[in-house]
């Protein structure tokens, strides 16, 4: 009885989600290429925070956003705490909606691809920038470079991690009805989805967690590969894209006679009927 049931339940599962094992292959693998570059990321950042110059004789360099949002005075508060929370539970929040979804393996496919390749250039941006410290509060990370996961770890941090994955998931409420079908509340719990992105920059500025240009280049690069996202599923995939069904045709790209008005478009067969 019990083994019927279960059977049942995951049944009724596979076909909610339209669960296929290309889908679920690709959901492991991707998970476990997005634990790698969360390995190799937390890595980079401790490079950074080393080789970041001492405070002792570079102090932090002046900050557009963060002197418009405390008249020029840097601010000695710590504000890692606030941003964490609200990150979380806005991070929550919207990966609970995404999970009761039916679009749950799509949509989750193409947040953590989104992450992964986000991440994967920051690891560069860290490697290779060394720029005095954000804030006075952050420690140099002198051992454990691929161990240390210090929430005081200092370093320019080139860009914002917090602001990267705040803007993907952002992401999310605007381009899914994630909430229900209709138009209006989509565009409604979008709207409160970037407040709350914007929320949390500022405090991120604020506090000085970053400098201004690390928010907006998270921001720049994350919304970049979201979009360039789309553009691949649109050449690859066939219609509707969430399917994940490869096309048996590439798409062939817009050659110098795709705009040519002189040039007369065959008709197809219906509008030869309408004639």
């Amino acid at each position: 009885m019990e083994n019927s049931v279960i059977r049942d339940y995951s049944t009724r599962l596979i076909g909610y989600y339209g669960l296929t094992g290309m889908k679920a292959i690709s959901l492991l693998v991707s998970i476990g290429c997005l634990v790698g570059v969360l390995f190799l990321v937390n890595a980079a950042a401790n490079v950074s925070s080393y080789w970041s110059p001492m405070k002792a004789y570079n102090p932090s360099l002046q900050d557009v956003g963060n002197s418009f949002f405390n008249n020029g005075f840097l601010v000695e508060s710590n504000y890692n705490e606030v941003v964490d929370i609200i990150m979380i539970c806005f991070l929550g929040v919207t990966a609970f909606f995404i999970l009761i979804n039916k679009m749950a393996i799509f949509i989750a496919l193409k947040l953590i691809i989104t992450i992964i390749i986000a991440y994967t250039l920051r690891c560069t941006t860290l490697m290779v920038t060394s720029l005095p410290d954000s804030w006075d509060q952050g420690l140099r990370t002198i051992n454990d470079t691929f161990s240390d996961m210090s929430r005081q770890r200092g370093g320019d941090l080139i860009y914002s991690g917090h602001t990267l994955l705040v803007c993907a998931f952002a992401h999310c409420w605007s381009s899914f009805y994630l909430l229900t079908d209709s138009f209006f509340m989509h565009v409604l719990t979008g709207l409160c989805a970037w407040a709350v992105f914007g929320t949390i920059i500022i405090f991120i500025i604020v506090g000085r967690l970053h400098y201004t240009i690390d928010v907006l280049l998270a921001m720049y690069i994350t919304s970049g590969v979201w979009w360039s996202l789309d553009y691949f599923l649109l050449q690859y995939f066939e219609a509707p894209v969430c399917q994940l069904i490869f096309r048996e045709t590439r798409r062939m790209p817009m050659d110098s006679k795709a705009c040519d008005t002189t040039i007369e478009i065959p008709r197809t067969i219906s509008q030869h009927r309408n004639v």
